[in-house]
């Protein structure tokens, strides 16, 4: 089927569907690819059912890779005058429903833009004795791409919902921590290197609220479906305005990929998962000098090691947690009158693998280049 057939078959589609629409109806419409001129009104004048003839007027291809053409199509369409107001209330809403219409068929993307409608005045075929008759003509231009995207064949939905855009990219390896603020939810950020989707949304009175309302940010449960390239569980990170186009306003949305599955390493003190950005296990041999009889050669004995954990992690207002940060601060800022605050029990796991250990808090640093950022050092201790 060539392009012109689609064409056709679409038109006689959505008017099939306007007319039943209308109770009572009796027009009937039955179309073809023809030449719209004299010798085809005075075949198809007899005809009880409107008849109309699809014609092309003129085609631009052009080639960059894979082919774009545009076509140029007026519809004549052969009418009884006596149902003129019906027929006019028809053609609107063809008018309408083919504005800014587009489909898909056989990996060929159409697009149609109307460009002109009009009627004519009544006429008979030239005895007099027929029927009166009037012509409406609308106009079209169609662009047929094959095989390419567009941006309605890719749209952008977010939760659900359609996202107007002029442009997306996609930013790998952009290493940054999430600021912790109230909204932030601690199922956090736990890769450095991530996937930033950058929106250019054309901003509408339906979705200025994501501007507007700040605290929005750092929502982590958005499903941003980007066509049939991505399909995932975003992070909204805010925004920034873009420009303005032809009086039309855009904004820069920036999105964080959140992986779904699990940190294959969990982290608990005293048994609270606890949010923990990155980490280190240091390890240190413990030996003694020994001096050699008439040398000034000296060699160590081993007696032992220790090990220190160091953690990266986010400062939070959870509730759950309140408890242990507070023992941890204690830990190091109070007279230590309670000894069972200066020993933590630290669990993690590498897959399979499980370890307890006891521990005891040996320092925490805050850094203000990594904001809402600790830094805590503990090493193994025993109660005595």
């Amino acid at each position: 089927m060539g392009y012109n057939e689609v064409i056709l078959s679409k038109i006689q589609s959505e008017l099939n569907a306007i007319v039943a629409s209308y109770v009572g109806s009796d027009l009937v419409f039955d179309g073809e690819v023809a030449f719209y001129d004299h010798d085809w009104i005075k075949k198809q004048y007899e005809k009880d059912i409107t008849p109309f003839a699809l014609t092309i007027e003129s085609s631009d291809t052009t080639v960059d890779g894979k082919p774009e053409t545009t076509n140029q199509y007026a519809i004549g369409f052969l009418c009884k005058e006596k149902d003129r107001a019906h027929y006019e209330a028809v053609f609107n809403d063809l008018y309408t429903t083919l504005t800014d219409y587009s489909f898909e068929q056989d990996n060929v993307y159409y697009t149609i833009r109307p460009t002109d409608t009009m009627s004519s005045v009544p006429f008979t075929e030239g005895s007099g004795k027929a029927e009166k008759r009037f012509e409406h003509i609308i106009r079209l231009e169609v662009v047929i791409l094959e095989g390419l995207y567009t941006g309605k064949k890719m749209p952008i939905t977010l939760d659900g919902s359609a996202l107007p855009f002029r442009s997306f990219k996609i930013l790998y390896g952009i290493a940054s921590y999430a600021s912790a603020n109230t909204d932030y939810s601690n199922d956090a950020n736990l890769h450095n290197n991530k996937a930033t989707f950058v929106i250019e949304m054309i901003v509408l009175d339906t979705n200025v609220a994501l501007l507007r309302n700040s605290n929005t940010a750092n929502r982590n449960n958005y499903e941003l479906i980007i066509g049939d390239l991505f399909d995932i569980v975003a992070r909204y990170d805010g925004y920034e305005m873009a420009g303005e186009y032809n009086g039309v306003l855009t904004a820069y949305l920036y999105f964080t990929a959140i992986s779904t599955s699990s940190n294959p390493h969990t982290f608990t003190i005293d048994g609270l998962t606890f949010p923990v950005i990155d980490w280190s296990i240091g390890m240190k041999n413990i030996t003694k000098s020994l001096t050699i009889t008439n040398s000034n050669i000296t060699k160590d004995v081993y007696l032992g090691k220790a090990r220190a954990y160091v953690f990266n992690v986010l400062k939070t207002n959870i509730t759950t947690l309140a408890t242990l940060y507070n023992k941890i601060l204690d830990s190091l800022i109070g007279d230590g009158g309670t000894i069972g605050n200066q020993y933590l029990t630290l669990g993690f796991n590498f897959g399979s693998t499980t370890y307890t250990k006891q521990v005891v808090i040996s320092e925490i640093s805050d850094d203000s280049s990594n904001k809402g950022i600790w830094k805590i050092t503990m090493l193994e201790g025993e109660y005595l």
